[in-house]
C-alpha cells in the first residue's frame, strides 16, 4: 500500500535571501493562494536533509505545479510544491525547477516560523509532506 505522505526530518539553516525574492513576486504569491490557500510571508525556512530516499520519492511525485511567469521583463522558473504540514501549521514545500541547492527542502508559510516554533539554526525539524 502506497503512503499518502512522507515525514523528512531536516536540519534548519539560514539560506541566501532568494526566497524573499521570489516569495515578494505577485505571480508566485497568487499560485500559493490560489493552489494551497496560503499568503506566504516573504521568505522560506531551509531545512538540510540527508534522508535522500525520501527526496526521491518527493523528486518522482507529480507535486503541484507553480507555473513561471514574466514580471518587469524577467523570467521567473517553474516550482514543484506540495501541500505540508509541521507542528500542526499548515505550510507548503516548494522545489524551485532551477535551483544549486541539494538535499534541501523549502517551505513556504504564513507564519515566521522560526517566531512560532522557537527554532533557529542546527535545530532539527520534521515535516510531514503529502503526495496527493
Amino acid at each position: 500500500m502506497e503512503s499518502n505522505s512522507v515525514i523528512i526530518q531536516g536540519r534548519v539553516i539560514t539560506g541566501l535571501g532568494k526566497g524573499r525574492i521570489f516569495l515578494s513576486k505577485k505571480g508566485y504569491r497568487r499560485q500559493l493562494m490560489d493552489k494551497f490557500g496560503i499568503d506566504p510571508i516573504e521568505g522560506t525556512l531551509n531545512l538540510y536533509t540527508t534522508e535522500t530516499d525520501k527526496l526521491k520519492i518527493l523528486n518522482e511525485s507529480e507535486g503541484l505545479q507553480i507555473e513561471g511567469f514574466v514580471e518587469e521583463g524577467i523570467q521567473y522558473g517553474s516550482v514543484k510544491a506540495f501541500s505540508a504540514e509541521i507542528h500542526g501549521l499548515k505550510v507548503a514545500v516548494v522545489f524551485p525547477t532551477r535551483t544549486t541547492h541539494k538535499n534541501m527542502i523549502e517551505v513556504v508559510s504564513e507564519h515566521h516560523l522560526r517566531n512560532e516554533l522557537d527554532i533557529e539554526d542546527e535545530d532539527m525539524l520534521s515535516v510531514e509532506i503529502f503526495l496527493r
